[in-house]
Parts: structure tokens; C-alpha cells; sequence
């Protein structure tokens, strides 16, 4: 199994060194996106832990960036880092990674979000007007949390490596406006899986620069059935893309 693994993310990771020795030759593009998701998880590791209700961890609004290159940006990085924190005391008390957490104790709890994904859309077209395209790629998500009180403090990571496989749709891609859909998943053994999917309308407004306005969903997951952390990010978003 493990075998097979490694040889579909080096087939994978191979196309994606294809398609950008041609995509360095033509031209790359930056995005920078402003994110206003709501917040939904929790980890295990001792007692399952809410990160709203137990951690008191709150929404944040959040940045994240991405590179196409090529001049139909058919290889694409997308890179998201975020950080989330909370303070509260526990209810009933809780145990995490073996330390028990009174409530008496006044809780920090970080968690910490990292999820990269190398995309590669094959037949993507934009010089047609109805443009399907198939996505493949490999994506990595890490989760950390981190519990702090007087005289405590534990720290548990949860990490996921696999290929994804999707779908992009985009009408309207030779006009001023188009407007695209896309959906992304990895499951992997051991409990772990990741989707992402976004629709939003695209505007641009030079030959070089434009923005988008849509809306994103965002899920991992990570460990085994006992132990894991799970984190969801949903919400509307605004992005400027800017080719060079």
C-alpha cells in the first residue's frame, strides 16, 4: 500500500515538473487573497475538544497567497498559513497529550494551520469560452495545537501528505467577467483527508490585473480514529491577481 502511495505521488509530482519546465518559459502570475471564514473543529488527543466551545477559539479574518505560471496558469500553488487563539477555563476539566487541565486553569490554546497544495490542470483552456478541466496534484496539511497554563503546557501535531484529484469549471474565460467552480479532494489510510472547493466571479480589469470576489470552503483532517485534529474554514472572499 505504502508502495503504491509513493509511486502515484511521484507520477503526480513528475506531470507537475512537465508542465512547469514549459510554464517557466512563458510567464507566472501572484494572487493575494483576503479571507473571512467562519471557524468549525477539534482535536483529540486525551478528551475531544471543541475549538469554540472548549478552547474558546474565535473567527479571524485571514490572508493567504498563490502562484500560477504559464500563460493559462495551469500549474498553480496555493499556500495557506493561519493562526487561531483562544483563552478559557475549562467547564469540566479535560486531559490533553497526557496533561489534565483543571478548571481552575486559565487556558491558552493555539492552533495553527498550514495547508499547500500544487495544482495542475491539464486541459484547462482560457481561450475557450466553456472551459472543464480536470485537477491533479499533491497536497500537505499540518495542524498544531498547543495548550498553555501555569506550570502546563503540552503540544501535539497532526500532519497529512497525499494526492488530489478534482475539477475546475469556468464560463465566460475570453470575456471581462467569467465565473468558475472548483473542487479538490485527498483521502488518504489512517483517517485522513482533505477538500477544498471555491466558486467565485473573476473580473479583470488590464490585460495584467483583476480580482475576484467568491466564496471557499476548506476542511482537513488528520491522525487516526483516536487520535486527530479536524479543522473546517468556510466563508466569502476577495482576491487580487496580478500577472507578470
Amino acid at each position: 500500500m505504502n508502495s503504491l502511495k509513493a509511486a502515484a505521488l511521484l507520477l503526480v509530482f513528475g506531470l507537475c515538473l512537465i508542465s512547469a519546465q514549459a510554464a517557466y518559459a512563458a510567464d507566472y502570475g501572484l494572487s493575494i487573497r483576503t479571507w473571512f471564514p467562519s471557524l468549525d473543529g477539534k482535536v483529540q488527543k486525551g478528551t475531544t475538544l471543541d475549538f469554540k466551545n472548549d478552547l474558546g477559539i474565535e473567527n479571524k479574518n485571514l490572508m493567504s497567497v498563490g502562484l500560477s505560471f504559464g500563460e493559462e496558469g495551469k500549474l498553480q500553488f496555493d499556500y495557506d498559513n493561519f493562526s487561531f487563539e483562544g483563552k478559557k477555563n475549562p467547564a469540566a476539566g479535560y486531559t490533553f497529550d497526557g496533561i489534565s487541565y483543571n478548571p481552575t486553569d486559565r487556558v491558552k490554546a493555539t492552533t495553527e494551520f498550514t495547508y499547500i497544495a500544487v495544482k495542475w490542470l491539464p486541459t484547462y483552456n482560457a481561450k475557450s469560452e466553456r472551459n472543464f478541466s480536470w485537477l491533479f496534484g499533491i497536497s500537505n496539511s499540518k495542524i498544531k495545537t498547543k495548550m498553555e497554563a501555569p506550570g502546563k503546557n503540552s503540544v501535539k501535531t497532526f500532519k497529512s501528505f497525499a494526492p488530489i484529484v478534482g475539477v475546475r469549471y469556468e464560463i465566460g474565460a475570453t470575456t471581462p467577467t467569467s465565473y468558475y467552480g472548483e473542487i479538490a479532494a485527498s483521502v488518504t489510510s489512517g483517517n485522513k483527508y482533505s477538500y477544498a472547493s471555491e466558486v467565485g466571479v473573476k473580473r479583470n480589469i488590464s490585460e495584467k490585473a483583476g480580482f475576484v470576489a467568491g466564496y471557499r470552503y476548506l476542511t482537513a483532517k488528520s491522525g487516526s480514529n483516536d487520535e486527530y485534529a479536524e479543522i473546517s474554514l468556510s466563508g466569502p472572499f476577495l482576491q487580487i491577481n496580478y500577472r507578470f
